[in-house]
């Protein structure tokens, strides 16, 4: 015959000092929260940063089409109306005047692409409480130069890609 094991032996009718798997039982259920705590905060946390995430990337790219529709526009536009001045100055008598007055943003113009004129752009969007940039000086400098000379220049057509 086996010996009978107590069922009994460890009761909760027992001194409760003496029960080493109270203690060990409270301390696992302890330790299970805590994992489970840290489980759902972190499924949280990561969850609110996909949803963050998603929200703020859609408005920055949102802005950035915009800014950067404006900036390509004001830039192609002065561009072709430089070059074309400096061409057309060149067989018309009497449009010296037009090529002159527009001189130095054609050099600059014609020495910068599209491409590095939006960096510049983005980049001087990136520094806080600086003012107006080099890039956004020029650019203004430019339009000024054109005005000058009698050709309006168009703004950018109206609309916000994030209605549309």
């Amino acid at each position: 015959m086996s010996p009978c094991v107590d069922a009994w032996a460890n009761s909760d009718d027992d001194d409760d000092d003496n029960d080493t798997r109270s203690k060990s039982s409270h301390d696992e259920l302890v330790a299970d929260a805590d994992a489970y705590r840290r489980k759902h905060h972190t499924a949280g946390y990561v969850e609110g940063l996909e949803q963050g995430k998603s929200e703020t990337i859609q408005a920055g790219f949102n802005e950035g089409f915009v800014q950067g529709g404006k900036i390509g526009f004001e830039f192609g536009q002065l561009k072709g109306v430089a070059q074309s001045l400096r061409i057309f100055s060149q067989q018309a008598t009497g449009s010296n005047t037009w090529s002159d007055a527009v001189v130095d943003c054609d050099k600059y113009l014609s020495k910068t692409s599209t491409v590095k004129a939006l960096k510049a752009a983005h980049a001087e969007s990136q520094v806080e409480g600086e003012g107006v940039g080099e890039f956004a000086h020029t650019l203004s400098n430019a339009r000024r130069e054109v005005e000058s000379v009698g050709i309006d220049l168009h703004d950018y057509p109206g609309g916000n890609s994030a209605k549309a």
